[in-house]
């Protein structure tokens, strides 16, 4: 730790990082739940030809198509939800590092130090994006067997 930096290029610092997360935290959840959806949306496309006043080309109904597509855009989006997930991470800890070089009484308490439900340790920007693609996964699969 630079004993030399004040707190003001401290805060400053803080701000710039701040504003980083915030907005990789906005785009990831974004794009996580374009992704998601659109991979759903895929798997039970021709479920929703009726209601949506569409046919599909004969070539290509057959029950394993899109589900199978759905499945490929489904490990694009686990490729891109946790490559977003270790980017917000990274702008998060460097954060940290920020906070933890602010005197004790300007720290905030982290979640760590929290004795109930520890559990609840883990950064959602990996659970939700791995229990969705486990979602998908177990559609898409399902949609395959059943045909």
């Amino acid at each position: 730790m630079n004993k030399n930096i004040s707190n003001d290029e401290i805060f400053k610092a803080m701000n710039i990082y701040l504003t980083e997360w915030i907005h990789r935290d906005k785009h990831m959840w974004s794009q996580t739940y374009k992704f998601f959806f659109a991979a759903l949306v895929v798997m039970f496309l021709p479920n929703l030809t009726t209601k949506l006043g569409f046919t599909i080309p004969e070539a290509l109904n057959r029950h394993y198509v899109f589900p199978v597509l759905g499945l490929l855009l489904s490990v694009v989006f686990f490729y891109v939800s946790i490559g977003h997930a270790k980017r917000l991470r990274a702008c998060g800890k460097t954060y940290s590092r920020l906070i933890d070089m602010l005197p004790k009484e300007l720290q905030r308490i982290s979640i760590c130090d929290l004795k109930e439900l520890k559990f609840v340790n883990h950064t959602m920007g990996y659970v939700l994006p791995i229990a969705m693609f486990v979602v998908l996964l177990s559609i898409g699969v399902l949609l395959i067997v059943t045909g």
